[in-house]
């Protein structure tokens, strides 16, 4: 934009010019295509400016639940924070102790039963005679 009245465009639209100069810069504009397209632009930007801003009501407003903070007692947190290392810890301590083992098995033991036998019933003697008969 080379006209130097450009920059009074924008003084003009923000109601700072008096009468007397806003009534002559119109007539400039009619008859200067840089200073009627700064007035055009500024009168955009003026537009967009206007469609950004915030309703301050919306600003009174309470926050939705979406957006409401919650605040919690430093305690409540501590509380709730022990109470989670306490369940971890039981939990890592039970996975990592080792199950006791059984009892190696000993002859003079009775063997344990195997499925279909009948040695469970009266520790072997009369089922391996049934068996031994049955065959």
């Amino acid at each position: 934009m080379k006209c130097e009245f450009t920059k009074k465009v924008s003084a003009m639209l923000d109601g700072e010019l008096p009468e007397s100069e806003t009534a002559a810069l119109l007539e400039h504009i009619r008859n200067c295509a840089d200073c009627a397209a700064a007035k055009a632009d500024f009168e955009l930007l003026r537009m967009e400016i206007q469609g950004l801003a915030i309703d301050e009501r919306t600003l009174l407003q309470e926050p939705s639940l979406v957006r409401r903070r919650v605040l919690v007692p430093a305690p409540a947190i501590a509380a709730a924070a022990l109470v989670v290392v306490v369940l971890v810890s039981v939990l890592v301590v039970s996975l990592l102790r080792s199950p006791e083992p059984d009892p190696p098995f000993t002859r003079a033991e009775t063997p344990p039963a195997t499925r279909g036998s009948l040695a469970r019933f009266d520790g072997g003697g009369k089922a391996a005679v049934f068996k031994e008969a049955r065959r």
